[in-house]
């Protein structure tokens, strides 16, 4: 009798601790702790649909945030680092028609050019 006793002592201690193990790794994986850096090539957003909406990533001749509308079909945003210096900024309006350009090249006076519905310049200004 003492035997079996001892040995239900045995079961009920190994069932705690399997219970305790279970509980840790419970708490672990519901913590969902945040990473402090995430290296990638490229990032994507996609909306419910799985188009892509957003995107950060590195091309050939350089680094691009592009910014979509919401269905996914044009680029509204579009900021280009290039690896020959040149910086550039469009923004276009819902039709996909270029509205805003700022270049900031590498090697000479940055430019502003405003755009018309059409596409046509509607004011250019360089910096002195």
């Amino acid at each position: 009798m003492a035997r079996l006793e001892r040995g239900n002592l045995h079961l009920k201690l190994g069932m705690l601790a399997l219970l305790a193990v279970v509980a840790a790794l419970a708490c672990l994986a519901a913590t969902n702790p945040v990473a402090k850096v995430v290296r990638a090539q490229r990032f994507e957003v996609v909306n419910p649909k799985g188009l892509t909406c957003a995107h950060l990533g590195l091309e050939r001749d350089g680094t691009y945030l592009w910014l979509c509308d919401k269905d996914g079909t044009r680029g509204r945003a579009i900021l280009s680092v290039l690896a020959n210096g040149n910086s550039i900024l469009t923004l276009t309006d819902k039709g996909g028609t270029e509205r805003v350009h700022l270049f900031a090249p590498a090697d000479r006076r940055p430019e502003l050019r405003l755009l018309d519905k059409d596409g046509q310049t509607a004011l250019w200004r360089a910096a002195p």
